[in-house]
């Protein structure tokens, strides 16, 4: 039997051409607390096969997001009997558990949009209306169910001090990220960014550190509707202090770098970065950009969250 061949959309999708690319590329490294039920855990080996295995047949990334989530439901139960040493009510649906461990505090998110979207997307998986599949722009959700599982086993008390300088940071990101912004770093040329983003807060170790993830402004490509994306891993600035002021950000990087990011000041520079916003705008549109840059397979975030579930910081 001859032994087969790469799928062809790899190529097209993410430019993976040879099983070696496909290696280096696409994480399988799906770390579950010791804590976490050892049958999810089982569940969590056959999904690292099914990932692994779409280097022969692109839809199985699908299959893998669904038994993601698949298990994510089960180990709720499982921590739910832990907890309140009762049996989950099995003519209960998904929303009301996931709401239960959501109002207490056992997950790192505050935001009910996103517990709707796991919710949807559960719900997308098990009861499909047609044959589709989302390949790599779907690869993110195998990793937040991955997430939840892990954060049912997390000091709540420690994750209650991260949402305080999470919310006072995020509000000016947001507008920092809407109109545009420069980062100077101590002894570098000013960059002007368009993407900013919290990628966690680590307060489990000493110093605590903060990373951010950043992009800068390119040169964008010719382009026509559907071409495929390439895009390269954000940028990242980690940090032993961050401080907000007014609308900037401002401290020090663990290398003893003061840093600012601060809005563009000028008119004339501002003018050419809502340009330079608008392009981009049609060009994400046109190539799911917009949609790539928040994969984990271009992202440190997921590895950076990883590494505080293992509780050190070699990453």
């Amino acid at each position: 039997m001859p032994h087969p061949e790469i799928d062809p959309r790899w190529g097209q999708d993410s430019r993976i051409l040879d099983y070696e690319t496909f290696y280096n590329t696409i994480d399988t490294d799906l770390y579950l607390k010791p804590e976490v039920n050892e049958d999810v855990q089982g569940h969590w080996k056959v999904i690292k096969s099914l990932i692994e295995l779409s280097y022969y047949q692109y839809e199985f990334i699908d299959l893998a997001v669904h038994k993601a989530f698949v298990s994510f439901e089960m180990a709720m139960k499982f921590r739910h009997k832990e907890v309140e040493n009762t049996d989950w009510a099995s003519n209960q649906t998904m929303r009301p558990l996931i709401y239960w461990f959501f109002s207490r505090g056992y997950f790192e998110t505050t935001s009910k949009e996103y517990i709707e979207r796991m919710i949807w997307m559960r719900n997308h998986f098990a009861h499909p209306k047609m044959h589709s599949f989302g390949g790599r722009f779907t690869w993110h959700n195998i990793f937040s169910p991955l997430h939840f599982i892990n954060d049912l086993y997390e000091n709540r008390e420690l994750r209650k001090e991260r949402h305080q300088v999470n919310k006072k940071i995020d509000v000016v990101i947001e507008h920092l990220t809407r109109y545009g912004a420069v980062l100077n770093i101590e002894n570098h040329a000013p960059k002007t960014i368009y993407f900013l983003a919290m990628d966690f807060i680590n307060n489990k170790i000493t110093p605590v550190t903060i990373t951010l993830a950043y992009r800068t402004i390119f040169i964008i490509p010719d382009y026509k509707p559907g071409d495929p994306c390439r895009v390269d891993p954000s940028n990242e600035l980690t940090c032993t202090e961050v401080l907000t002021a007014g609308i900037n950000l401002m401290g020090k990087t663990t290398n003893g770098e003061q840093f600012t990011i601060a809005p563009i000041s000028d008119n004339v520079t501002q003018e050419e970065f809502i340009r330079w916003r608008d392009a981009y705008s049609l060009f994400a549109t046109a190539t799911a950009h917009h949609l790539a840059i928040h994969s984990p397979i271009n992202s440190r975030g997921h590895l950076l969250i990883r590494t505080f579930y293992l509780g050190n910081d070699t990453l």
